[in-house]
């Protein structure tokens, strides 16, 4: 049995092997976060905040790894384990161990009917733990409790029998709770939506004094703060976007906001910080085309004819990995610099 399991995991490795090397990766980064924070974590959205300097800091120190051309940007280190590590450290491992223990005694001590078909369903959840991030949808949420619930009636009928109505009271308390906030963000959610969409019809101008209503609202979500720094650096207020951009990438720090803060520092004319941006996300994402572009852009408007050409070379060297307009625009003007300074 052990030797299928093992023969299994050679096979899909080899079948994936792309997006096999794609999740070492992530975990190989996603580890080297735990080791900066082991006992605690970096805290609640830790993973989201931090994980992509960390792959910068990776490609910073092996710039020739074969890794390079698969890294992306990564929104989840495709472990939930790991996640929780990551966000809570051994702390938090401690709970789910003890959680994971409680469960286990549970199902022995009544381990047939209904206790064998919760115990599976939590077994393959754990399992699809090891590989993505399958507690991000709310029915995994529910078939974990549920599951959980029947070993525990099971296991311990008399207890629960006496506390069922304590029980049933602190769960409805929770789900009202829980509904009740959730009611506020969705209420926000949907309008941002709608002002979000209005915007890509042309009209950002209009739309942001309602982002500025919903920014008292959804200030900590990420998308949201990022989505409201695009779209006043639309507008030209780029400052502000600047200002907003910084309050996302605290939460966020992904090779987007790194773009977005580049381009907000170039039009307010703070050069050097524009190209640490662009340093930035060239490491973070390696495979990509636009970091290296928008800094020989900024070299051009800098007349710094030496840095446009080592720039340009970089450019032409780099592998593609997709193959796109956009791409092909790039390497098009790269190219007609290369022959203009020729001549």
């Amino acid at each position: 049995m052990m030797a299928g399991f093992v023969a299994a995991i050679v096979f899909l490795y080899h079948y994936k092997k792309d997006s096999a090397d794609g999740r070492l990766l992530i975990w190989q980064c996603t580890w080297e976060l735990i080791k900066e924070s082991p006992l605690t974590g970096h805290g609640n959205g830790g993973f989201e905040a931090n994980y992509m300097h960390q792959q910068a800091d990776f490609f910073r120190l092996h710039p020739e790894s074969p890794y390079s051309r698969l890294a992306d940007d990564v929104k989840s280190p495709f472990n939930e384990y790991l996640g929780l590590c990551v966000s809570y450290g051994l702390i938090g491992a401690f709970f789910l161990c003890a959680m994971i223990w409680t469960i286990y005694l549970a199902w022995r001590r009544h381990p047939h009917g209904s206790s064998s078909t919760a115990i599976l369903c939590l077994l393959s959840i754990a399992v699809f733990s090891l590989f993505s991030y399958p507690f991000r949808y709310p029915h995994t949420w529910f078939f974990c409790a549920v599951s959980i619930s029947l070993l525990l009636h099971n296991a311990y009928p008399v207890v629960w029998h006496k506390s069922r109505r304590a029980i049933l009271s602190a769960c409805v308390l929770t789900a009202t709770l829980i509904s009740l906030r959730d009611i506020s963000r969705i209420r926000s959610e949907i309008r941002w939506c709608d002002t979000a969409n209005r915007s890509l019809c042309g009209l950002t101008d209009k739309m942001l004094p309602t982002y500025r209503e919903l920014y008292e609202e959804l200030n900590k979500n990420p998308l949201f703060l990022y989505n409201y720094a695009a779209e006043l650096n639309v507008a030209g207020h780029h400052a502000e976007s600047y200002r907003i951009g910084q309050e996302c990438e605290s939460l966020m720090a992904d090779y987007y906001t790194q773009l977005l803060q580049a381009d907000n520092s170039k039009r307010l004319k703070r050069y050097e910080e524009a190209k640490r941006y662009l340093r930035q996300a060239a490491l973070m994402c390696p495979n990509r085309f636009t970091p290296p572009y928008e800094l020989f852009k900024i070299h051009q408007e800098e007349s710094d004819t030496a840095s446009m050409a080592q720039t340009a070379e970089c450019i032409l060297r780099k592998p593609i990995k997709i193959d796109s307009p956009e791409v092909r625009r790039i390497l098009s003007e790269i190219k007609k610099f290369k022959t203009d300074i020729r001549h």
